[in-house]
């Protein structure tokens, strides 16, 4: 694997972990203009996701 890559995908990994161990932004947006949510019956991922436009 070219190291350029392997360290990018290190760099991806640590993100990835880093969103899990301390999500961001989370939580109920009460004034949402729009609510979507979406999930993946295969594997049970599962996202809701609002939106507030300024």
């Amino acid at each position: 694997m070219n190291p350029e890559l392997a360290d990018l995908e290190e760099l991806y990994q640590e993100v990835i972990l880093d969103h899990s161990r301390r999500p961001r932004n989370f939580g109920e947006l009460a004034d949402a203009a729009v609510r979507v949510h979406g999930d993946n019956p295969a594997c049970g991922d599962e996202i809701h996701l609002a939106v507030k436009f300024n």
